[in-house]
């Protein structure tokens, strides 16, 4: 009888540990950008590859989202069209991550720089260079779970400096 009470108290106990669990879970962030509208004007140039480096001295307290971001902005430039794929042209997209910085309290804020090089492939050259600056801020209210607050925070600043970039290069008229 007491193997049977001692039984079905850890059944019980290891019953509500996997309630916990289960309750505290979030789902996955999503770095795909929504709501992307087709480019007004193809740029005349063919995209060969997308990168996603940390800068050399990057100011960072972050784990690195690299491979997320590479596939964000290769799927948001995919969608807007922005590139012309019969274009004799070829580039390749470089972005340097200058800083990935996170701010935690009551809201989580995470601060990114990141540079966006264009490349001419046959020559080397660089066609575009700039920097954006993007945040990303979740509330307590929105998430409860810190680390979850954090992998948010990061995904929403990295889909806006994402989308920074396609509206500088919506800007473009078709030549970079």
């Amino acid at each position: 009888m007491t193997l049977s009470k001692s039984l079905s108290a850890k059944c019980l106990t290891l019953i509500f540990v996997i309630s916990g669990l289960i309750g505290c879970t979030y789902p996955a962030s999503s770095y795909s950008i929504v709501g992307l509208s087709a480019a007004s004007q193809k740029i005349d140039a063919d995209l060969r590859s997308v990168n996603v480096f940390m800068d050399k001295g990057a100011d960072s307290d972050l784990p690195e989202p690299l491979y997320e971001w590479q596939s964000a902005l290769h799927d948001a430039i995919n969608r807007s069209m922005v590139f012309n794929d019969d274009s004799s042209r070829k580039v390749d997209i470089s972005v340097y991550i200058a800083k990935l910085k996170k701010l935690s309290g009551v809201s989580t804020v995470t601060s990114i720089e990141a540079r966006y090089d264009i490349i001419e492939c046959k020559s080397g050259r660089i066609l575009f260079s700039k920097s954006f600056s993007s945040s990303g801020i979740v509330t307590f209210g929105e998430a409860s779970n810190g680390n979850y607050r954090i992998q948010e925070s990061v995904c929403r600043a990295v889909k806006s400096n994402i989308s920074q970039f396609l509206n500088r290069l919506n800007g473009f008229n078709g030549q970079l």
